[in-house]
């Protein structure tokens, strides 16, 4: 599973009915991110919508930066994932490069300072019981 050459193969399996299929495969890919972020990456935006969710998770746990995302920013659903994976991020660690993607998108800059601000709650694990 360590191969590079393998990206392509774990992101055809979040298209499986399996839900274990593409939880295994997630986490496949999330341990490559980290090593070939650039080559996950170029996998997002040609990747049909219902298979983006298992990249945008694996790129946000490998620390992709707003800079890498821009030329990601093709369509709704990419936006979308766009912001859940820098919403993600470590707020400070995002701030040098969060106005450029003011200046690019401001919807998903919205989006991501109010995830921002709901993961930075106190609310954000209470449980009602």
């Amino acid at each position: 599973i360590g191969l590079h050459e393998n990206i392509r193969a774990l992101v055809d399996c979040f298209g499986s009915l399996e839900s274990e299929v593409r939880i295994e495969a997630a986490r496949a890919l999330a341990k490559l991110a980290r090593k070939y972020r650039a080559s996950v990456l170029a996998t997002f935006p040609p990747t049909a919508e219902a298979k983006r969710p298992g990249i945008a998770w694996a790129l946000g746990l490998a620390g992709v930066r707003v800079n890498e995302l821009l030329p990601a920013l093709v369509d709704e659903d990419a936006r979308q994932w766009i912001a859940y994976m820098v919403g993600s991020q470590d707020p400070a660690a995002m701030l040098s490069e969060i106005d450029t993607l003011r200046a690019r998108d401001a919807e998903v800059y919205f989006a991501v300072t109010v995830l921002w601000k709901i993961l930075g709650s106190w609310i954000r694990n209470l449980d009602e019981y």
